[in-house]
């Protein structure tokens, strides 16, 4: 039983940190540019340079790939000098206008050992939030060296520079037994559509 409710319990954890904050973006018309003219918008180029050098011990996000024509890119989640993890949940801050967060697909980096790997992915206030997360009576599993843990992709809206940043009092890395796993550094980029 005692299993059963910290199972239940990262769950709705995870499910929290996911959904918290999330709101209907401000645009009326169907073209996704947080506008109200119908004016369409078409990315000429997507990039994303990451904030630092990833060590072990760190999160951090890279460019999977970018497709300017249909306004649209995707960043890997990546870990790296981690053990135990059962979960990863994280809140990032970007400017809503550039950018938007709309859902998240799970690598094999949790889904070793044959486990479900949950996944969560919404937009907020202030840019976006994601959660993995291992399902089931399941040990945590260690990142030895840089995985996948999975990745969130976006839609570019109009043209701009934001940084895309973790908040790192609201975002986790928890194992099985709902614990924090200490993470080093959470590490973002600067996101730049032309």
């Amino acid at each position: 039983m005692n299993k059963l409710f910290r199972l239940l319990a990262i769950a709705l954890l995870l499910l929290a940190a996911a959904s918290a904050g999330c709101q209907k973006s401000g645009d009326d018309d169907d073209n996704q540019n947080n506008d109200d003219d119908n004016t369409p918008f078409q990315a000429k180029q997507i990039t994303f340079t990451p904030a630092g050098s990833a060590q072990a011990g760190d999160i951090w996000l890279e460019m999977e790939n970018a497709d300017p024509a249909q306004n649209a890119f995707t960043l890997r989640l990546m870990g790296n000098g981690l053990t135990d993890v059962y979960g990863v949940a994280g809140r990032l801050t970007f400017d809503r206008a550039i950018g938007a967060l709309n859902s998240a697909a799970p690598k094999d980096a949790l889904g070793s050992g044959g486990a479900t790997v949950a996944t969560e992915a919404a937009a907020n206030d202030a840019g976006g939030v994601f959660g993995f997360s291992r399902q089931g009576l399941v040990a945590g599993v260690a990142f030895a060296e840089p995985v996948v843990i999975g990745t969130l992709e976006f839609n570019a809206l109009k043209a701009g520079k934001t940084d895309i940043a973790f908040t790192e009092n609201k975002s986790r890395v928890m194992n099985p037994d709902l614990e924090v796993v200490e993470v080093a550094h959470w590490l973002g980029g600067t996101l730049t559509v032309e």
